[in-house]
C-alpha cells in the first residue's frame, strides 16, 4: 500500500517515474489534456480521471488518538489516471506522441510496483496497472474532456492511503482510556552468513565469509573465540569478510557467527577446522585478481614443485570446458601460478582447488578473475 500526505503526491510520483523512463527534455505535467494536440514540444499530461474507494478497506477499524479518543481511519483509494502524449512538431506530432506512449507503457510493464519513497514522497508500495480500454470507454473519456483525441492510456494506481495531517495531541500518562501505550519497537536487522570458504579450513588459516550485515562488522565468533579487527576485515564495504583463525582454534567443528554494527549476531553456521598437517589453501585476501599478474595462493602442506590447480565457475559448470586445470609451482606454504598460465580463464568468479593426490583435492576458495 502506498501512503501519502496528499493526493497530489501520487501524481507527482507517477510524473517522476515517467520522466526517468522517457526521452530527456519532455515536459511531464499534472494537468488536463491539451486542447490543441498540435504541440510545439514533446509533452506528457497526467490527468486525475476519478477515484474509487478500495472495497476491502471499507471496514478498516478507527484509529486511536494520543488522548485515547477514536478517529475515523484514513481513506484507502484506487486512483485512475489518464496519461496523454504529444509530439515535438506539427509534422511529427503523431509519431512522437506514439513513441512517448510506448515508452511509458513499457516502463510500467517492466516496473508495475513502485517502491516508495520516490523523490521524497510516499511510503510503502504503489501498484500501477494498465487498464484495458475499448471504444465505449474511449468515447466516454474524451467526450467528457471536450478536447481533441490524443494517444492515451489509463492506469489504475493503488492502493493509495491518505494519511491524517492533524498534529499529534499532548503526551498522555502511560495508563489511560484504551489501555497501556507501549514505546515503538525497533526491529534490528540480523546479519546472515551465506557461505564460508574454504570449508573445512586449516588450523591457523584464513577464511572468507560471504555475508549480509548492518554497517561495519564488529566481530566474527568461532565457537567461543572472538575474531576482531585487524584479524577480521571486510574486503570492501559491505562485501565478504576475511578472518584469520587464531591458534586457540584447533581441529574440531565450530559454530560461526558474524556481528554487525548494531551488535546483533547472525544465526550460527558450521565450520570444520582440520589439522595443520593436512593440505589446505587459505582464502585469498583480495576479491579480485588480474590475469596479467602471477597468482599466489597460501596454505599448508602444499607440496613442492609442479602441482595441478583446478578452476571452475562459482556460478556452476555447464560443460567440461568450464573446468580449467593449470600447473602451479608449490613451495610448502604457497603456490605460484604464472600470469601466462591464467590466460585460459574467463572474466568471472572461480572456485579454486589444489589436487594434492590423484583423487584428492583441497576445499575450494573463491576468487574473481579480471582482465
Amino acid at each position: 500500500m502506498g501512503r501519502f500526505q496528499s493526493l497530489s503526491q501520487v501524481g507527482l510520483v507517477l510524473a517522476d517515474t515517467i520522466t526517468n523512463n522517457i526521452t530527456a527534455g519532455t515536459e511531464v505535467r499534472l494537468a488536463v489534456p491539451l486542447e490543441d494536440p498540435t504541440s510545439a514540444a514533446p509533452a506528457v499530461r497526467i490527468t486525475l480521471a476519478w477515484t474509487t474507494p478500495q472495497p476491502q478497506h471499507r471496514n478498516d477499524p478507527p484509529e486511536r488518538n494520543p488522548d485515547g479518543s477514536m478517529a475515523p481511519p484514513p481513506p484507502t483509494l484506487s486512483v485512475w489516471y489518464l496519461v496523454s502524449t504529444y509530439g515535438a512538431t506539427a509534422e511529427q506530432n503523431a509519431i512522437g506522441a506514439h513513441d512517448l506512449l510506448g515508452q511509458i507503457l513499457r516502463a510500467f510493464h517492466v516496473q508495475p510496483v513502485l517502491e516508495l519513497p520516490i523523490d521524497g514522497m510516499g511510503e510503502g508500495r504503489l501498484h500501477v496497472t494498465h487498464v484495458p480500454a475499448d471504444a465505449e470507454m474511449n468515447e466516454k473519456i474524451w467526450g467528457a474532456m471536450q478536447v481533441r483525441h490524443r494517444p492515451w492510456a489509463l492506469f489504475d494506481v493503488g492502493p493509495v492511503q491518505l494519511l491524517r495531517t492533524d498534529p499529534a495531541g499532548p503526551a498522555q500518562p502511560i495508563v489511560h482510556p484504551g489501555g497501556l501505550r507501549m514505546a515503538a519497537i525497533d526491529v534490528l536487522d540480523r546479519a546472515r552468513v551465506q557461505r564460508i570458504t574454504p570449508s573445512p579450513a586449516g588450523e591457523g588459516g584464513r577464511v572468507r565469509l560471504d555475508a549480509a550485515y548492518f554497517g561495519a562488522p564488529l566481530r566474527v565468533s568461532v565457537g567461543t573465540t572472538r575474531i576482531e579487527p585487524p584479524n577480521m576485515t571486510p574486503l570492501e564495504p559491505g562485501g565478504p569478510v576475511i578472518a584469520t583463525l587464531p591458534a586457540a582454534i584447533s581441529e574440531d567443528s565450530y559454530d560461526v557467527t558474524i556481528t554487525g554494527a548494531n551488535n546483533v549476531p547472525s544465526e550460527a553456521t558450521s565450520l570444520t577446522v582440520i589439522a595443520a598437517s593436512l593440505p589446505s589453501v587459505d582464502a585469498p585476501d583480495t576479491l579480485r585478481h588480474s590475469r596479467v599478474n602471477n597468482l599466489v595462493l597460501e596454505g599448508r602442506q602444499l607440496g613442492a614443485g609442479a602441482v595441478d590447480v583446478v578452476f571452475w565457475p562459482d556460478s556452476g559448470v555447464s560443460g567440461p570446458a568450464d573446468v580449467v586445470t593449470i600447473s602451479g609451482n608449490a613451495a610448502g606454504t604457497s603456490i605460484t601460478i604464472p600470469a601466462g598460465s591464467l590466460a585460459p580463464l574467463r572474466t568471472t568468479t572461480y572456485r579454486i582447488s589444489l589436487r594434492h593426490s590423484p583423487h584428492s583435492f583441497t576445499p575450494y576458495v573463491v576468487l574473481e578473475i579480471t582482465p
